[in-house]
């Protein structure tokens, strides 16, 4: 829609930075979403780049903080994709592993 806008004659789509978050949510009621291993493997596993491009056309940045970039208190950077699925993998695998029992019999 944004090109077809920019290809019409007398119009002029202007681009200004604004902040918009747009959220997934967990049912923290269900089993899966009360493990915070469990929402921190979906949360890495999440491609937010790819959202941002095919999704939102490229009118996004990702973030990965609720704090809104430019503020002193957003972190200097985002992990890169690579990084963020060997973590999620990692995250996941040891939520679903049967927690040991560390009493003797």
């Amino acid at each position: 829609m944004v090109s077809t806008l920019r290809a019409t004659p007398g119009i002029k789509v202007l681009d200004t930075p604004a902040v918009e978050a747009q959220r997934w949510h967990f049912q923290l009621a269900r089993e899966a979403g009360k493990d915070p291993r469990i929402r921190k493997a979906v949360s890495l596993a999440i491609d937010r780049n790819t959202i941002i491009k095919e999704l939102l056309l490229g009118y996004a940045r990702p973030v990965v903080s609720p704090i809104p970039p430019g503020s002193s208190a957003t972190p200097t950077s985002a992990r890169s994709r690579t990084t963020r699925t060997r973590r999620a993998r990692s995250s996941s695998r040891r939520a679903t592993r049967p927690s040991r029992s560390t009493s003797s019999s």
